[in-house]
């Protein structure tokens, strides 16, 4: 992303004489991590997977689709040309889980890793309260999905399974914020198979998380069968915000100052995750050269010569 202003000003001062430099700055936030997929992906899978079995289908975002390529470490699975994962021989998934990496790269060089984790037991166990006996929820908190993501919508997630069906037919249901309380819609649940959705895109800078309390009932009593579960749905981050300047863009220094001297310090922000590659910013400047310099990482303007005029050169572009 690029961001441009010329309203930057270098002032030559001797005396009561001023001249004004327009300086051009750049604010570039490097193209990382073009090609990018969920961090990780977690599925419930029978306990031996069958050959043929679709696990899951990549989600990916800001990727060179022509120059794409998926790859994977566990040569039990393969990818299709649709981003679909498959078992290309049976595979038995342990109680514990099994777990490989998938990673993307496009013509910009650069990996992205997904890790995909294969469950078929318990997950997480809510101890009892006191009013139900103990039971489990086979869900794989938290569900990670990418901002801004491509519809169309709704767009499955993952399912939430409770051990309760065993022994009756029963529905789901989820609330809080992003399903009935602000946004409200953005998340749904299928009530029959427990298929958690979500219904548009979502801008992590907005909402980078949300917590969602699931419920299981009977279909014919009403009442619980299982305790209440907190989900969390995590937005991953993608580059999709220009940095912006902030503080003052004009400053002053006395012609013939020394080769060095400070003038100022420009500094700009980003609202894309703070501390990852996607708001990482690099100042340059793309006038003045013969008279400036800009510390890439920090911003700061220094003179590279001895010989600033005022009287000599009125502007530089």
């Amino acid at each position: 992303s690029f961001l441009h202003t010329d309203i930057v000003h270098k002032t030559f001062s001797k005396m009561a004489n001023i001249l004004i430099f327009n300086i051009c700055l750049v604010l570039m936030l490097s193209r990382v991590e073009s090609c990018f997929i969920p961090k990780s992906l977690y599925i419930i899978v029978p306990d031996t997977i069958p050959t043929g079995y679709k696990i899951a289908t990549v989600e990916v975002a800001d990727c060179d689709t022509e120059t794409m390529h998926l790859t994977l470490e566990d040569r039990r699975f393969t990818i299709t040309s649709n981003r679909a994962i498959v078992a290309v021989t049976p595979v038995s998934v342990a109680p514990g889980g099994r777990t490989f990496s998938v990673w993307a790269r496009d013509n910009s060089g650069l990996e992205s890793e997904m890790v995909v984790h294969l469950v078929h037991s318990a997950i997480r166990e809510k101890k009892s309260t006191g009013f139900l006996k103990p039971s489990r929820i086979l869900c794989i908190p938290p569900f990670n999905i990418l901002e801004n993501g491509v519809g169309p919508f709704p767009k499955d997630i993952d399912k939430i399974v409770s051990d309760s069906e065993a022994k009756h037919q029963v529905f789901y249901n989820i609330t809080r914020p992003g399903v009935n309380r602000n946004p409200v819609g953005l998340f749904s649940l299928n009530c029959e198979s427990g298929m958690l959705m979500v219904n548009g895109a979502i801008d992590r800078e907005e909402f980078p998380s949300f917590i969602l309390t699931t419920r299981v009932f009977d279909k014919f009593t009403h009442k619980d069968t299982d305790l209440p579960l907190d989900i969390q749905v995590v937005v991953d981050d993608v580059n999709d915000n220009a940095p912006t300047f902030i503080d003052q863009l004009q400053f002053t220094v006395l012609e013939q100052s020394v080769a060095g001297t400070v003038v100022g310090k420009v500094n700009a922000t980003d609202r894309d995750l703070a501390g990852s590659l996607h708001a990482k910013i690099k100042y340059c400047l793309t006038t003045g050269l013969d008279l400036f310099a800009i510390n890439p990482k920090m911003g700061v303007i220094t003179t590279i010569t001895n010989t600033l005029d005022r009287e000599a050169k009125r502007q530089a572009f």
